[in-house]
């Protein structure tokens, strides 16, 4: 405190330490560090594993990777988006024949053919 009374706070977050795009918190003779959801620690100074934290965040058997803030992950064949839960349309890109109807499937498609066709 300063001031004749000592009735006026010093703002301990001049020159605080938060990392990490933290946001300081003043508070009587310190600070704290209010941290972004990927960091945690007294200065925000270390990155949460969400991998480890969460393990649900990836689909369908894919594996999920920690990185600086943040994660990815890296889909099984069939799977797409952030979070592996779009099944990839294999139909979009084939072709059947002769009147057959493309039945999409993980990872493939088939061809269903129409009565008396193989």
């Amino acid at each position: 405190f300063r001031g004749e009374n000592c009735e006026e706070n010093i703002d301990d977050c001049i020159g605080n330490l938060c990392q990490n795009g933290a946001t300081c918190m003043d508070r009587i003779n310190e600070y704290s560090c209010l941290c972004p959801p990927a960091f945690t620690g007294p200065s925000c100074e270390q990155d949460v594993d969400e991998c480890s934290v969460r393990p649900s965040l990836c689909h369908n058997g894919a594996t999920c990777t920690n990185s600086h803030g943040s994660y990815s992950c890296i889909c099984v064949n069939g799977w797409t988006g952030p979070d592996c839960s779009v099944n990839i349309d294999d139909c979009a890109g084939a072709a059947c024949f002769n009147g057959a109807t493309c039945i999409d499937r993980v990872g493939s498609f088939y061809c269903q053919c129409t009565y008396g066709k193989t």
